[in-house]
């Protein structure tokens, strides 16, 4: 588990709940898998996983212990939507032209 000197986000906390159905952990070797790959990644054992709650929690929470920039990046909020057709017209033209189209 963490210590309580790194500063975990309500948004981690949220991210970190939605990363736990999205991974499983190698009985072998304890690395944090894809759910969806076969095999693990690191030793290639492809039985079966452990995917428990729990399990995967402690997992993350050792890799994030272990290397704490990965909580800088779970951390950040994302860069929103994507732009829409009129949001990129708009900014094609404003390149071309120079104009301010905003308004």
């Amino acid at each position: 588990m963490l210590r309580n000197d790194h500063k975990i986000s309500q948004a981690y906390i949220v991210r970190c709940n939605l990363a736990v159905e999205q991974f499983k952990v190698c009985p072998l070797c304890g690395a944090v898998n894809v759910a969806g790959n076969d095999e693990c990644f690191c030793c290639r054992w492809s039985g079966g996983f452990k995917t428990g709650r729990h399990e995967v929690e402690s997992r993350l929470y050792e890799l994030i212990y272990r290397c704490p920039e990965l909580l800088a990046v779970l951390s950040e909020e994302g860069d929103g939507p994507p732009p829409t057709l009129f949001d990129r017209v708009r900014s094609f033209f404003s390149r071309l032209r120079g104009l301010d189209l905003h308004a």
